[in-house]
C-alpha cells in the first residue's frame, strides 16, 4: 500500500512537471515567435524618395566663388593641354582649388625635339595649361606669359639661333619687359637648358616656354 501510495505520489509529481514543462514550452515558443516577427520588421526595408530642385547654374554660388575663387570648388581634369584651355581660363576666376592631371605625350612641335634630345616626357601640354591658368591680374604676369608664350621662327634656322641668343642674353624686348627678379630666374632657367642643348638641337618654331620649363627640369 505504502508503495503503491509512493508510486502515485510520484506519478503525480512527474504530470505536473510535465505540465509545467509543456507550459513554458509554449511561452518559450510564444515569445521566440514574437521575437521573431520583430526582427522579420526590423529586417522590412522602406525605400525612401528624396527630390530637390537645382538652378544651374547657381548665380549665388557663382556669385560667392567670384568673389572668394581661393575657397572654389575641387575639381579634377585629366586631359591634354589644349583640350580645355579655354574652360581653365575661365575657371580661375572662381576657383583656385582645381586639381589637373596632364598627358605628358605630346609629340608635336618642340616637344617632340625636346623628347628626342634630353630623353624626357613633353612640357609643352604642361605649359599650356600653366599659361591658362596664370593670373593676368597680378603685376608682371602678362610680361612672363607673353615670353611664355613666344616661339621662334619656324623658317630659317639662323634667325631661329641668332633670336634665341638674344633672349638669353636679356636684349629681347620680351625678356627685357619682364621685370626683376622673375628675369633673372627665368634667363638662368634658359641658359641651363642652352648648356645641355645638343649641338644638332632644332630650334625652330621652339617655344621658349618650352624651353625654361626643360632647363629647369635639367636644374
Amino acid at each position: 500500500e505504502y508503495r503503491h501510495r509512493n508510486t502515485a505520489f510520484i506519478s503525480l509529481v512527474s504530470l505536473l512537471k510535465l505540465g509545467l514543462f509543456r507550459n513554458m514550452l509554449r511561452r518559450a515558443s510564444s515569445a521566440m515567435s514574437d521575437s521573431w516577427g520583430k526582427d522579420v520588421q526590423a529586417n522590412v526595408e522602406t525605400a525612401v524618395s528624396v527630390t530637390r530642385r537645382a538652378c544651374i547654374p547657381d548665380s549665388e554660388k557663382c556669385e560667392r566663388c567670384l568673389r572668394l575663387p581661393e575657397y572654389g570648388p575641387r575639381i579634377l581634369f585629366f586631359s591634354g593641354g589644349t583640350a580645355i584651355k579655354g574652360v581653365s581660363e575661365c575657371l580661375k576666376h572662381y576657383s583656385h582649388n582645381s586639381i589637373h592631371l596632364i598627358t605628358p605625350f605630346d609629340s608635336g612641335g618642340s616637344s617632340a625635339e625636346i623628347r628626342r634630345a634630353f630623353n624626357m616626357l613633353s612640357v609643352g601640354d604642361l605649359r599650356n595649361r600653366l599659361m591658362a591658368l596664370a593670373d593676368n591680374s597680378a603685376l608682371g604676369n602678362p610680361d612672363v606669359a607673353a615670353l611664355f608664350s613666344h616661339r621662334l621662327t619656324a623658317d630659317d634656322s639662323t634667325l631661329a639661333s641668332e633670336e634665341f641668343s638674344s633672349i638669353l642674353s636679356g636684349q629681347h624686348v620680351l625678356a627685357e619687359a619682364v621685370s626683376m627678379p622673375m628675369r633673372s630666374i627665368l634667363l638662368s632657367h634658359l641658359r641651363w637648358f642652352h648648356r645641355d642643348m645638343p649641338s644638332d638641337f632644332n630650334l625652330c618654331g621652339a617655344s621658349i616656354g618650352n624651353l625654361i620649363i626643360t632647363g629647369c627640369f635639367l636644374e
